[in-house]
C-alpha cells in the first residue's frame, strides 16, 4: 500500500489561506457591487453597516472583496475604487482621517489638524473616483468613548458621506448598532444592516458549518479523515470553534499537523487540537471531541467563547 504523498505544509498553508464562498458571502459581495457601481450626482448614497461577533469572517470578506478592486494607474491620476482601512483598537478621529489618508496613498497623511486632513481626504476621494469606503472594525471607534464622543464620530461620518457623495460601509461587532443609535441623522444613512450570522449546523442555515468542513476537507489530498458531512460530528465542530470561521481554520490546520498523513484528521487529533489552540487545561467534560464531553456551549466564564457571548448580546 502506498503512503499518502500530500505535503502537510502545503495543505495546512492552504487551509490558513482558504476563504469559503458562502452564500452569505456572495451576496454581501453583489450587495457591495451594487453599492460601488452607482454613480450619485446630488443624491445621497446608500451606505450599509455589516455586522458580526468576532471570529465570523467579517474581515476576510471584505478584504476578499477590497483585493478584487485594485487601484488603475492612469496617466494623469491613480484611480481607487475602493477605499479600505482597518480601525486600530483606541482609535480617534483623526487617527482615522490619517489612516484612510494613508491607505488612498496620500503624500501628506499627518499634516493639519482634524479639519485640514478631513478635507484633504475628501478632495482625494474626488480625485481618485473613489467608488466605496470600507470602515472596517468600525466598533474601536465605538468602544472608547462616551455618547457624546459616539455622537461626534457619527457626525464626521455623515459629513464624509454628504461631502463625498459615496457610499460607505462600517463593519465591525454588534457595538457599531451603539454608534448608529446614538447619531439619529447617522442611524438614518445606515437603515440596511447586514449580520454575518455564525456557523451552524442547522438545516440550510446561511453560513453553514459543512460548507467550511467540506472546503477545508477537500485540501486534504489523500491524508485519512473522519466524514464531514455527518450533522452530529459538525455540531461538535460548532461547540469547539463557537461558531467562528477563525477558529475553526486554527482547530483543523492543528488537527492536520498533529494526525500527519497517517492518522489525519480524526477524534483523537481534534480533540489534542482543541486542547492546545482553543481550550488550554480543559476541564473534563468539555472537550467536544472527547466521549465525556457534556454538550453544552463553552460560553461561561473562563470559557473560549464567554467574550464572544457577551458581543452579542
Amino acid at each position: 500500500m502506498t503512503a499518502p504523498s500530500t505535503d502537510i505544509t502545503a495543505v495546512t498553508r492552504k487551509i490558513r489561506r482558504a476563504f469559503a464562498n458562502f452564500p452569505h458571502v456572495i451576496d454581501v459581495h453583489k450587495r457591495l457591487d451594487t453599492l460601488r457601481s452607482y454613480h450619485c450626482l446630488n443624491e445621497e448614497p446608500e451606505s450599509v453597516a455589516i455586522v458580526g461577533v468576532t471570529g465570523t469572517g467579517k474581515t476576510a470578506l471584505l478584504t476578499k472583496y477590497y483585493s478584487r478592486h485594485p487601484r488603475i494607474e492612469h496617466e494623469e491620476y491613480t484611480e481607487v475604487p475602493v477605499l479600505y482601512a482597518e480601525i486600530p483598537a483606541k482609535c480617534t478621529i483623526k487617527k482615522l482621517v490619517t489612516i484612510l489618508l494613508r491607505a488612498i496613498d496620500s503624500p501628506f497623511p499627518v499634516a493639519g489638524d482634524e479639519e485640514d486632513r478631513t478635507h484633504q481626504l475628501i478632495t482625494l476621494v474626488r480625485q481618485c473616483k473613489v467608488r466605496l469606503i470600507i470602515l472596517d472594525e468600525i466598533n474601536h471607534l465605538v468602544d472608547r468613548g462616551t455618547k457624546i464622543s459616539h455622537y461626534f464620530v457619527g457626525d464626521w461620518i455623515k459629513q464624509l458621506i454628504t461631502k463625498t457623495h459615496v457610499p460607505v460601509v462600517l463593519a465591525g461587532t454588534p457595538r457599531v448598532r451603539d454608534l448608529l443609535e446614538t447619531n439619529e441623522q447617522l442611524a438614518s444613512r445606515f437603515a440596511e444592516t447586514i449580520s454575518i450570522a455564525s456557523l451552524s449546523a442547522e438545516k440550510d442555515a446561511i453560513n453553514s458549518i459543512g460548507t467550511a468542513l467540506a472546503t477545508f476537507g477537500q485540501m486534504l489530498g489523500d491524508i485519512p479523515s473522519i466524514p464531514f458531512e455527518v450533522v452530529e460530528t459538525q455540531r461538535l465542530f460548532v461547540f469547539a470553534c463557537g461558531g467562528r470561521l477563525r477558529s475553526l481554520a486554527r482547530l483543523f490546520t492543528r488537527a492536520v499537523e498533529i494526525g500527519g498523513t497517517a492518522v489525519g484528521v480524526n477524534f483523537d487529533s481534534l480533540a489534542q487540537a482543541f486542547e492546545q489552540v482553543i481550550y488550554d487545561k480543559c476541564p473534563q467534560g468539555r472537550n467536544p471531541f472527547r466521549d465525556d464531553f457534556d454538550g453544552t456551549p463553552l460560553n461561561k466564564a473562563g470559557e473560549p467563547f464567554h467574550i464572544l457571548n457577551l458581543e452579542a448580546m
